[in-house]
């Protein structure tokens, strides 16, 4: 079980630069404890999301602490599932997390990630730095900042690069944003990407994810048809 010092209300803030690009930006209605719960932890909908993505062999170590004193660290591995023609069906993902030891319980989670891929041409090239920075709003409410950098092992060339960077930032994005979706869809928020299916016997919520309809706590997915 993970355990953080409380802020005691002290004034906390995330002293990691912000660095790369910005792929999420959002203010959820979830206090930032559950927050990072769902998003860190092996949570329902965590379990539930993961197999909609159709991502398989998902291992989590506990969280402990880092033995050179950084705050805490755990490994996440799985099987990543891929829609690209192009690519292999599936790739091996393995991301390294560290919660840094200014984080505060109720008020910071700051973040830092390094995840290497092992399946898609050129993956042994490159790895990939991420920021993640959940901040309190209030009670119901937490903000998430998500950065990410590609950082390369091997010389790349120029088209090669600008291809690895397109993707690999479109993917992270497609998946946080449709993470975030679905938080928002369980706790009964509507957005402008949510569409309603209506039944005989009632009426659940639906958020829109990469050309697919996720429904939390459901185990059947709805294909979404366009909204012009």
């Amino acid at each position: 079980m993970l355990t953080l010092t409380e802020s005691a209300n002290e004034t906390v803030s995330c002293t990691c630069p912000h660095n790369g690009r910005q792929i999420v930006n959002e203010v959820l209605p979830v206090g930032v404890d559950e927050m990072f719960t769902t998003f860190f932890t092996n949570s329902k909908l965590y379990i539930e999301f993961q197999a909609h993505k159709k991502n398989t062999d998902i291992v989590q170590t506990p969280w402990t602490d880092d033995p050179n004193g950084k705050g805490k660290t755990r490994v996440v591995s799985l099987t990543a599932y891929t829609n690209q023609s192009f690519l292999p069906k599936t790739s091996k993902v393995t991301e390294h997390q560290t919660i840094h030891p200014w984080s505060r319980a109720g008020t910071l989670y700051s973040m830092s990630a390094e995840t290497t891929m092992k399946g898609p041409p050129m993956c042994d090239s490159f790895y990939i730095e991420i920021h993640y920075c959940l901040n309190r709003v209030s009670d119901n409410e937490s903000s998430i900042g998500v950065y990410v950098q590609i950082k390369y092992k091997k010389s790349v060339f120029g088209l090669m690069k600008g291809m690895i960077e397109k993707m690999t930032i479109a993917g992270l994005e497609e998946f946080w944003k449709d993470f975030c979706g679905a938080l928002r869809t369980e706790k009964g928020e509507r957005t402008p990407d949510t569409v309603k299916k209506i039944t005989k016997k009632n009426s659940l919520p639906e958020i829109r994810t990469g050309g697919a309809s996720f429904v939390p706590g459901r185990k059947y997915f709805i294909l979404s048809k366009r909204m012009d």
